[in-house]
């Protein structure tokens, strides 16, 4: 996330950014040239204004959609407009391993309480 001296989240710049800033200029400039193209670039050149956010009351499955919706690597997380903290494809799959127990547990409870009638595949 890229925030103004505010704090306020004003937009974000992601790897496939700062490649696509490169792309062009990585088949046109010899070595030497590209690494100094490579520090001329500001963040400010490349980042995604109107970032997509949320607050930290949003449900896991919204932040979830709204991430494979738009193909978002991470999305920041925000209250009252200040930047706190950001979501990232890892914290997912954190949260699946921890949680992937206590799921299959429910789901053995509820099949043994004769409820096979339901698939949850």
């Amino acid at each position: 996330p890229v925030v103004n001296t505010e704090g306020d989240v004003v937009g974000i710049v992601s790897h496939r950014d700062l490649m696509r800033s490169i792309a062009g200029a990585e088949s046109e400039l010899p070595v030497g040239e590209l690494r100094d193209f490579l520090k001329s670039i500001k963040v400010a050149e490349i980042t995604n204004k109107g970032a997509i956010t949320v607050e930290p009351d949003t449900d896991v499955a919204e932040a979830a959609s709204l991430m494979l919706e738009n193909k978002l690597g991470c999305l920041p997380v925000v209250d009252n407009e200040k930047l706190v903290g950001i979501l990232t494809e890892a914290d997912f799959v954190k949260f699946v391993a921890e949680h992937v127990a206590v799921i299959s547990e429910v789901y053995d409870k509820f099949q043994e309480e004769g409820n096979s009638h339901y698939d949850f595949s």
